[in-house]
């Protein structure tokens, strides 16, 4: 054996002793699958998370037939690892009407990949899904095929009118809980009157939450139902005293929820089905607004002043907050209150 190939064949036995021996020290040292959740860990390593996830969900009716899931229904949850097994992330992604969905920022390797409804039930789910560039698509996830295991509702909630209302939340719950207050989904009521959503039950009860209708519970209801509502709660606010110069300033009436009735929880984390803010412009002639509200219970009272000057967005906050209580049957309720005329002259000379 030629003196080169000694020395060559020498150094192959160097490379692989410490390559055993770094490995050995990196598994002793290695401390378990560890999940990246701060978006700075991944600003500060980008290189590492360059791949993608991207599939299909295939939805069918009652019939059979293939139909776009409503937007936000579908969510697509992904715990991705890299290829060594040691840092994961999880995402979550939305299924487009289409039925197509991307996850982005994940590592190179392998995935596990649930769709779950919008109130957090898993209805599908796959281990070790590849994850790699845009060109990479695992045949598992394109289509999701989930089968009969949906059922697609099209509800249309009509007012005390008769038409179709323009807005508000529908709560579902698959029949036969035991528990009254509580539901399994949330489903916005379009401008058209309709709310659509996904089941895995073919019969629900459902719960409508519209500002001046009234809310009652529908049991047994089936995939196309329709909702007649009944008049409901409406708050008459008058202002007492003086008000703002309504040359010069716009005043509005806002309530804050603090506690509803009746009582609706949702079961997943992060679903509420408090209506926010309401806000009702005061005329400024009689100093009074009518506030229709989907439910009664307790309200903080508070104040908004705009100034009506164009190309001017500037509202003064008043500080001034009080509690009012809003019956929770239906009907039309007087409420009168004198606006913060003091505050409001110190917050605005105070500028």
């Amino acid at each position: 054996m030629s003196a080169p190939t000694k020395i060559y064949l020498v150094l192959i036995a160097i490379l692989v002793i410490v390559w055993a021996g770094v490995s050995t020290f990196v598994a002793a040292r290695e401390p378990g699958l560890r999940f990246i959740t701060d978006p700075e860990d991944i600003m500060r390593n980008p290189e590492r998370f360059t791949a993608m996830l991207r599939g299909r969900v295939d939805v069918r009716d009652a019939d059979g037939q293939s139909i776009a899931p409503p937007e936000g229904t579908l969510t697509v949850h992904v715990e991705a690892r890299d290829a060594a097994g040691t840092l994961a992330v999880r995402r979550i992604g939305t299924v487009q009407p289409d039925g197509v969905f991307e996850v982005l920022a994940l590592p190179y390797g392998l995935a596990t990949v649930s769709v779950q409804l919008g109130f957090g039930e898993t209805i599908w789910q796959r281990e070790d899904i590849v994850v790699g560039g845009a060109g990479t698509l695992d045949p598992r996830i394109d289509p999701i095929d989930l089968g009969d295991d949906l059922f697609s509702f099209d509800i249309e909630v009509r007012g005390p009118s008769g038409s179709p209302v323009p807005g508000g939340q529908l709560a579902w719950r698959r029949i036969g809980s035991e528990d009254d207050v509580t539901f399994d989904g949330l489903a916005p009521i379009a401008p058209d009157g309709h709310a659509r959503f996904l089941s895995t039950s073919s019969t629900i009860d459902a719960v409508c939450f519209v500002p001046g209708a009234r809310t009652e519970l529908f049991e047994e209801l089936f995939l196309d139902s329709s909702l007649d509502l009944g008049i409901g709660t409406t708050v008459d606010l008058e202002v007492e005293g003086t008000l703002p110069d309504p040359e010069r300033w716009t005043v509005h009436a806002v309530l804050d929820p603090i506690e509803l009735r009746p009582k609706v929880d949702i079961r997943r984390e992060g679903l509420d089905v408090s209506p926010g803010l309401i806000y009702a412009e005061l005329d400024p002639k009689t100093g009074r607004v009518s506030i229709p509200v989907a439910r009664g219970g307790r309200y903080q009272l508070t104040w908004r002043v705009r100034q009506n000057r164009r190309h001017s967005m500037k509202t003064e906050r008043l500080s001034d907050v009080e509690e009012v209580v809003v019956p929770a049957e239906p009907g039309t309720y007087s409420l009168r209150r004198a606006f913060p005329i003091d505050a409001f002259l110190r917050k605005v000379s105070d500028r």
